[in-house]
């Protein structure tokens, strides 16, 4: 793991917009998984990576639950993911999902310099959402109400040596039910779709100009460069879809196309 998490630091920052889709073989946890923000649990499990937003990500399943665990460094995307929010849509149609509301108005980053004052004033690292700050959105009968009213619907967030560990943990539903999760199809397959509400690419405002003596890159004196900082941000969403072929082998294979 110590490995993946240097390499995570390595490529902080590229956000774009679009949408990614990762195919998955899951497989039968080898021990009971908590849903409590901690790693712990998933060792022995393969996690994989996501490049745009930097994260890794791990499914689980036994017969009757889903579990997904997102783990990152970037402490840019863990500001972004808590300042616009993010919903995890548990269904390909985004008929129902978990809402974490944003912090911060959209149209508030449009100004860099507004956006630097609002995202310093987003607690980090120490605060971090409950399953008490979720919405559960469901739009077939325009209904939302608080997650915490949901029993079988799981949500933890940890901090542990600088690595934010996101879990979740969710019924998986074979025949329509009443009850909130996820519904499986006849083949077995579900889909879940992370949406991130927002994003800016930090690379886009490094400093350069300026005339007259001074350091290469930095904005000051001949050795900087002519480029000018873009003061206007480019919101845009993301989504990274998990399509995930359930499995309750031990030994199954995980593929990741």
């Amino acid at each position: 793991m110590k490995r993946q998490t240097i390499f995570l630091i390595g490529l902080a920052g590229l956000l774009t917009g679009g949408c990614t889709t990762h195919k998955i073989i899951s497989r039968k946890p080898p021990q009971h998984i908590v849903i409590d923000g901690e790693y712990g649990d998933w060792q022995g499990i393969p996690l994989f990576y996501n490049q745009k937003p930097p994260f890794l990500f791990g499914v689980t399943n036994t017969t009757n639950r889903i579990n997904l665990i997102l783990r990152t460094n970037d402490a840019a995307l863990i500001r972004q993911m808590f300042g616009f929010g993010f919903t995890l849509w548990l269904d390909k149609d985004k008929t129902i999902g978990l809402q974490l509301p944003g912090r911060m108005r959209r149209e508030n980053a449009t100004d860099f310099r507004k956006s630097q004052a609002a995202f310093s004033k987003i607690p980090f690292p120490g605060e971090k959402p409950t399953k008490n700050d979720f919405i559960l959105i469901v739009k077939d009968s325009k209904k939302s109400f608080p997650v915490s009213e949901v029993k079988n619907l799981l949500f933890a967030c940890g901090l542990a040596k600088g690595v934010y560990s996101l879990e979740f943990g969710m019924p998986l539903l074979y025949t329509p039910s009443t009850q909130y999760g996820v519904p499986v199809s006849d083949n077995k397959k579900i889909e879940l779709d992370l949406e991130l509400n927002g994003f800016f690419d930090r690379q886009r405002f490094r400093p350069g100009g300026g005339k007259g003596n001074g350091m290469r890159g930095m904005g000051r004196g001949r050795g900087g460069s002519n480029r000018k900082p873009d003061r206007k941000i480019q919101i845009e969403k993301k989504d990274i879809k998990f399509e995930v072929e359930l499995n309750n082998n031990e030994k199954a294979e995980i593929r990741h196309k």
